[in-house]
């Protein structure tokens, strides 16, 4: 797998030296100075690479964009859909003529998709991002003024028909090993192993739920200690790209990035953005190594 790691620009507290040292052969990021509506330029996509290739002496690129939000009138339909579709389209090409093959696009705003608690502590002294689905239902009712608080989430069932919605190559899907610690009935390594082809990049993360009862409440947990079986998704992603690297597919190595670290050591003073620090990013970034590394010294079944 491609080795990415999440920078939110040049005021991200984690520099892209920072990075570099970590490992890291890729960047994923986005134009965050962009107006929402406002089309993607050649000539800030162009700035945007030279800052990354510059400050690392050629040693990251960029490899993913994350994201380019879709708006709330094409996601509703709206009376402006032309409009922001028309929008969407040029951001897209712009980005695809600079080479960037893998965009992922956000479909839900900010407000969907945070944690209640951005720095809740840890027993072990750190801080990792927090999520309560009642207060999220609560914050329906009284900020956006919802008449009903609403606490659904996706099944598994949901998620196994979101790959077969589109068939296209262009078309994938952003895998999340994480995101499934809301609910217990997703397994997201029997996913991986039925949507392995269609993944294009992959977001590793894990997390403990603090109770099996819902309304599921959970917390953003170590990249190998959470209640998600990660190794087995992961080994699984690993079996695909082999696959892919012996059909001769362009995209054999598939972007991957942790995601949702837990504040650790200097990250508590450092102020990086909630979820991506340094020190606690770095944590998992070895752990997936290890597994990467373990993996790749198994012989290779689909070879027989």
């Amino acid at each position: 797998m491609e080795q990415t790691w999440r920078w939110f620009g040049p005021d991200d507290k984690v520099s892209l030296a920072d990075i570099r040292q970590a490992g890291a052969n890729g960047i994923v990021t986005a134009l965050r100075h962009s107006p929402s509506g406002v089309p993607r330029t050649a000539a800030d996509i162009e700035a945007r690479q030279l800052q990354i290739t510059t400050e690392s002496d050629g040693a990251l690129r960029w490899s993913v964009v994350e994201g380019l939000p879709v708006s709330e009138e094409i996601e509703r339909h709206g009376a402006d859909i032309a409009a922001d579709t028309g929008t969407q389209r040029t951001s897209l090409v712009a980005l695809a003529a600079a080479e960037l093959r893998v965009i992922c696009c956000h479909f839900m705003p900010v407000l969907d998709r945070t944690r209640s608690d951005l720095r809740a502590a840890q027993a072990l002294g750190g801080r990792a991002m927090w999520f309560d689905r009642i207060r999220l239902a609560l914050f329906g009712l009284h900020i956006p003024r919802r008449s009903v608080a609403s606490g659904d989430c996706g099944t598994g069932e949901d998620d196994a028909a979101l790959p077969d919605a589109v068939e296209s190559p262009s078309v994938g899907e952003t895998f999340c090993t994480g995101l499934p610690g809301e609910r217990p009935d997703k397994d997201r390594a029997a996913i991986a192993r039925r949507f392995g082809p269609g993944v294009r990049f992959v977001h590793l993360g894990n997390m403990t739920r603090d109770s099996d009862m819902e309304p599921y409440t959970f917390s953003e947990d170590a990249h190998l200690v959470g209640q998600t079986d990660k190794v087995s998704a992961f080994a699984a992603l690993l079996e695909d790209e082999a696959i892919r690297r012996t059909d001769g597919r362009a995209d054999a190595e598939i972007p991957m990035r942790p995601r949702h670290g837990q504040a650790l050591s200097s990250d508590l003073t450092a102020g990086a953005p909630p979820g991506y620090p340094a020190a606690g990013l770095r944590r998992g970034w070895a752990e997936l190594c290890g597994v990467i590394a373990e993996h790749m010294a198994r012989p290779q079944s689909h070879a027989a």
